[in-house]
């Protein structure tokens, strides 16, 4: 799980530091103070998992988009980040479980004329130990790389090994003898040379096969904003099964999970559970809503090459199966939410929740985020921005981060009289939104 990130230079993130906790992150703010920004940084982290640093920054809206502003509007020519993470990782190789620590950090330069970006330094870090020891074992790390451009000139990279255990490196399946420790960072440095637009643990995934869990804590970072008016549309038979940001792609993920063999593996996408089992919570969950649901199913429409969705309702004494264009806003955003948190795999962000949902609804999506993302063996953290006092009267004061600007710069801080608050609203009966809104929360 992705565990503290550190980012300087990007948008109003300068000397920002967070640290994310196992379930619910919810933060809270003004408007303008950088919430926004804290979930688009960890989209980029999530594109720079994907491809080369140029794409990441493209899909980002562009260096213009994500790289700091100075008081004279000019663009802060660098980028600085830091994140660790640790987490249980099994080796196909392997029996048992390890656990791993990480730690990656890069920066990121525009030139002075914007007409390239490039790294300008990174290093990885990783640290393994057998499950039931010492999980803080990042005093010793097994793998520590650094890599350093020389006058960001291309094709001239300077490497230093600060440490390197062979026995966290995987040999290539063709090898027919074990290849010495200088053979095996021969073939890495040719490797990283050879791909200085891409974030080294991309390359190094293949050397070393614990550095998976960053490319997991990452990859998948998304943040959800839900259109109703999209997820009722009905989508192309070829859509790929997957919550997108808006909520697209509800009816080809319902399709998928109705139709896999019962011995599908979902890891590539998510890691909730079977697909029988996702159903059958969506199901329930959605019962939260309307206790008169009986039933979804997925239809494709082979003339039009369309998916559609149908509700099965109680209806007197019978049963009505009705078109998803008809359900209402919030009871569409509430299954495309639904089933964007059971299949989730990584870190997980609602944006504004309360849009389109009933009190009672927004209580109900804070429980279901917290049970989801509490239980082991997930162990990972959503984040929800928001500015319902509803929402934030059913979250614990330590679940907060609250986010303010100053003198340019956002600041995020967990409360610091969080017991006084936890106290309070056990003897008075009101909720942590009361106390944040009467400024009782500290920082």
């Amino acid at each position: 799980m992705l565990k503290t990130i550190n980012v300087s230079g990007f948008k109003s993130l300068e000397e920002f530091e967070l640290e994310f906790r196992p379930g619910l992150n919810v933060i809270v703010g003004p408007n303008g103070s950088g919430k926004t920004n804290i979930i688009n940084f960890l989209e980029f982290l999530s594109h720079l998992s994907r491809g080369p640093l140029l794409e990441a920054v493209s899909r980002s809206g562009g260096a213009g988009n994500i790289f700091r502003r100075q008081s004279d509007r000019r663009l802060q020519r660098r980028i600085s980040l830091k994140v660790a993470g640790e987490g249980r990782f099994k080796d196909i190789r392997k029996v048992d479980e390890d656990y791993v620590n990480y730690e990656y950090e890069a920066n990121i330069v525009l030139s002075n004329n914007n007409s390239s970006i490039s790294f300008e330094q990174q290093r990885i870090k990783v640290a393994v130990a057998p499950i039931g020891e010492s999980k803080k074992s990042n005093q010793n790390w097994g793998v520590d790389i650094e890599f350093k451009y020389k006058s960001g000139a291309r094709g001239h990279v300077e490497i230093t090994w600060h440490s390197f255990d062979q026995k966290l490196i995987v040999e290539p399946p063709s090898s027919r003898k074990k290849d010495s420790a200088g053979e095996i960072r021969a073939r890495i440095e040719e490797a990283l040379s050879e791909s200085e637009n891409y974030s080294v643990y991309q390359i190094l995934t293949r050397f070393v096969r614990s550095l998976r869990l960053i490319t997991r804590d990452l990859l998948s970072a998304k943040s959800f904003n839900i259109s109703p008016a999209i997820v009722r549309q009905p989508e192309d038979i070829a859509s790929v099964p997957q919550i997108a940001a808006n909520g697209a792609g509800l009816a080809a993920t319902m399709f998928m999970l109705k139709n896999a063999p019962r011995s599908t593996d979902f890891d590539y996408y998510y890691e909730g559970g079977e697909a029988n089992e996702i159903l059958s919570k969506i199901l329930e969950y959605s019962r939260i809503v309307n206790d008169a649901i009986l039933g979804i199913s997925v239809e494709p429409d082979t003339i039009e090459n369309k998916l559609r969705i149908f509700v099965t309702v109680r209806y007197g004494r019978g049963k009505l199966k009705l078109p998803f264009g008809l359900v209402s806003d919030g009871t569409a955003k509430w299954f495309a939410l639904i089933a964007a948190i059971l299949m989730t795999r990584s870190i997980f962000a609602i944006e504004e929740p309360e849009n389109y949902l009933h009190p009672l609804m927004q209580r109900e999506i804070v429980q279901i985020v917290r049970r989801t993302f509490e239980t082991e063996p997930r162990n990972l953290f959503a984040v929800i921005t928001t500015h319902s006092e509803t929402i934030l009267n059913c979250v614990d004061p330590e679940e907060l981060i609250i986010v303010h600007m100053e003198d340019g710069r956002s600041l995020a801080k967990r409360p610091s009289n969080a017991d006084d608050i936890r106290n309070e609203i056990r003897n008075s009966g009101f909720g942590a939104g009361y106390y944040y809104l009467a400024g009782a929360i500290e920082t």
